[in-house]
């Protein structure tokens, strides 16, 4: 505003001078400072008032004036100015839109005052900060559901061949319709690259992803759905371990018996002959409680149907008993 020269120009600055040294400014102020400001920068300028940040509820009024005035689009946040704290603010803003509004958010700038050097401040992009953002909210994504496909934008940004990362969204398509085996082939490619060293944030996270597609290079289907049922039973995912531990079982049948675990009708066969000598009792009856206990856990969370096993009732309605006992069914199972 110092070069402006639109009438007023100078008192608006005078006036906002003072008023900022004594801790006064007011919305009423930036207001009538705002057209002066827009026309001497050729931009179209919102002034707004936010608190000190002082507490929570400040710190929130922070988020929810900025939530307010961006609401489409894309934004870059300029977190140079204020007290230090805010730039805190401001980065966790850039992260809020990310998710809540759904906006892409180009970048963080941030003026390095302490690094001037011979009269020139650089001008840092903390764009770093978003990546590793990005990879935090892929794994809470993967935590949730076993999907894998948004890590294929983040490795290809690092450098990773497209069609090496985009083998992630189709392995994530194939685990949805409980294609593991096919699920496991996409994602085959991706663990040879990730042996190696990657750019940028997805170094920082190779090993932590490496380790949770290492159930796809096992070489039997039985293993690969063996070690899905134990992922999901430790992210608390009853459901899916479940399904993956009895189609585990019934892969396993499949393989002891020289069928293919992948051809459906053969499948079938391995399950009836497989349930034929649970029901005969011709194997350990722990084994066949532990099968049970998987079906019927899966008919309850997949259908809503009540289990017709009174013992099994109520499990379910002990989330942590649910957990142990489904880890003892899998290990009963699959480990013998």
């Amino acid at each position: 505003m110092e070069h402006a020269v639109h009438e007023g120009a100078e008192e608006a600055r005078l006036a906002l001078i003072e008023a900022s040294e004594r801790g006064q400014v007011t919305q009423a102020l930036l207001d009538s400072v705002q057209p002066i400001a827009s026309s001497a920068l050729a931009l179209e300028l919102r002034l707004r008032v936010v608190p000190y940040a002082v507490d929570e509820r400040e710190q929130r009024e922070i988020l929810a004036i900025v939530g307010t005035e961006i609401r489409s689009g894309e934004a870059s946040f300029d977190v140079t100015h204020g007290l230090r704290h805010l730039a805190l603010l401001g980065q966790l803003s850039a992260f809020m839109l990310a998710h809540a509004r759904r906006l892409r958010v180009r970048s963080i700038w941030y003026g390095a005052l302490e690094l001037t050097r011979e009269g020139i401040t650089p001008v840092v992009r903390l764009d770093g900060l978003l990546a590793i953002e990005r990879w935090l909210t892929a794994f809470v994504h993967y935590e949730a559901s076993g999907d894998p496909s948004p890590f294929a934008e983040l490795l290809e940004r690092d450098g990773v061949p497209s069609e090496i990362a985009r083998r992630l969204k189709t392995a994530g398509e194939s685990l949805s319709m409980n294609q593991t085996s096919q699920a496991a082939r996409e994602i085959r490619a991706l663990l040879d690259r990730l042996a190696q060293p990657l750019r940028g944030a997805s170094e920082l996270f190779r090993e932590r992803l490496r380790g949770a597609l290492r159930w796809a290079a096992a070489d039997r289907l039985s293993e690969q759905q063996r070690l899905l049922a134990l992922q999901s039973l430790q992210r608390r995912d009853f459901l899916r371990a479940a399904i993956h531990g009895i189609e585990a079982v019934v892969s396993r049948e499949a393989e002891s018996l020289g069928l293919d675990p992948e051809d459906f009708d053969q499948r079938e066969r391995a399950r009836e002959r497989l349930e034929g000598r649970l029901r005969l009792g011709s194997t350990p009856t722990s084994q066949g409680q532990a099968y049970w206990l998987l079906r019927n856990v899966r008919n309850a969370f997949a259908h809503g149907t009540r289990p017709t096993s009174r013992p099994h009732l109520e499990l379910l309605r002990n989330p942590r008993a649910t957990e142990n006992e489904l880890g003892a069914a899998l290990n009963r199972l699959l480990n013998s």
